[in-house]
């Protein structure tokens, strides 16, 4: 597996954490649901935004190479 592939998992497992961790609170109304989905939805964006930028660099290297 590449790592432009490993990283961007990694962190998803991290956000899938933090969920878990943070729902309770949540639950009990300490968060609004645009807070506690906000960051989530934010969190996924830049995840998917790293995964492509370092595929996107993965390929100049691997273009430059040959």
């Amino acid at each position: 597996m590449k790592r432009y592939n490993i990283v961007p998992l990694l962190l998803l497992v991290y956000l899938g954490v933090m969920c878990y961790m943070g729902y309770p609170e949540y639950v009990a109304g300490n968060y609004s649901a645009f807070r506690y989905f906000g960051v989530i939805l934010l969190s996924l964006a830049c995840i998917v935004g790293v995964r492509y930028t370092m595929k996107r660099r993965h390929d100049q290297r691997s273009n430059d190479n040959h």
